[in-house]
Formats: structure tokens, C-alpha cells, sequence
């Protein structure tokens, strides 16, 4: 008798491939990373105010925002 159920053996076999897929595309799960941090928050104040909507890469990134300490970033927190 196993002391894994055969739906754990899934969860670990997919964890395992996405952190192979990681390991061997670097670039692509950070871009992929980025995209989704970016599309999810150009729906907030501090994205829309940047134009979050527009940024497709990490240069327009750069472009459009600028660097911040936390008294900056203070009257997005809540």
C-alpha cells in the first residue's frame, strides 16, 4: 500500500515539469511571470495611472515607471 494517493503522484509530476520547464526556459517563465504581474495589475490605480495596459516588455516597463521607495508607493497600500 502506497502512502501517496495516486492524486498527489499527479500534483508532483506537474509541479515537477513546470520546474523543469522553468530550469530550461528561464526566459520565457520570466517573461511569462511578467506578463501575468503586469496584466493583473493594470486594473489598479498605480497601473492605470502608468499605463500598465501598454507595457509589453520590460523596457517599456522602464519607460513608463519610475522608481519608487515606499513613502511613494504609501497611498496605493491598503
Amino acid at each position: 500500500m502506497s502512502l501517496i494517493s495516486p492524486a498527489f503522484r499527479g500534483y508532483i509530476k506537474l509541479r515537477q515539469s513546470a520546474i523543469e520547464n522553468f530550469t530550461h526556459n528561464p526566459v520565457d517563465s520570466q517573461q511569462q511571470v511578467f506578463n501575468e504581474l503586469i496584466g493583473s495589475a493594470q486594473f489598479t490605480e498605480y497601473g492605470k495611472k502608468y499605463r500598465f495596459e501598454d507595457i509589453n516588455n520590460f523596457a517599456d516597463f522602464r519607460k513608463s515607471v519610475p522608481i519608487n521607495d515606499y513613502e511613494s508607493l504609501k497611498p496605493y497600500i491598503r
